[in-house]
């Protein structure tokens, strides 16, 4: 999942040389700053089908360079492990991609409408039908 971050281990910096403080520095300077985060899970009793999705929005800091922000979105069949969607702004620019491969849309269109389709399919499918 691309949602992951790691800290480098000191072993690990030691086998490129690094001694801790520098270790600590590098992943003081590239450790994101989480700006939200949240998570939900839906079953579908019809499809027999367990869908989850994930939102996180980072922000890596501008030590030496220009910040980036991330906002990622995603939505899986949980019983199958299979992307279903996703939709992310990475520094402003939107984009997202439907590889449900049973909808019957534009599953590609790119850009702003790729997000915007997105974030749609997304929303419907993690809808309550009893709030519908």
């Amino acid at each position: 999942m691309r949602l992951v971050w790691h800290e480098m281990t000191v072993a690990d910096g030691a086998s490129l040389g690094m001694s801790a403080a520098d270790v600590a520095r590098l992943n003081d300077e590239n450790r994101p700053e989480v700006l939200g985060s949240a998570s939900s899970s839906k079953y579908d009793a019809i499809n027999n089908r367990c869908y989850v999705r994930i939102y996180q929005h980072t922000r890596r800091p501008s030590v030496g360079r220009k910040p980036f922000e991330l906002e990622v979105d995603q939505v899986y069949d949980a019983q199958v492990d299979e992307l279903l969607a996703d939709a992310e702004i990475k520094d402003g620019k939107k984009s997202g991609t439907i590889w449900d491969q049973s909808y019957k849309g534009n599953r590609f269109p790119g850009g702003d409408a790729g997000w915007e389709a997105a974030i749609t399919y997304m929303d419907d499918l993690m809808a309550d039908p009893r709030k519908q």
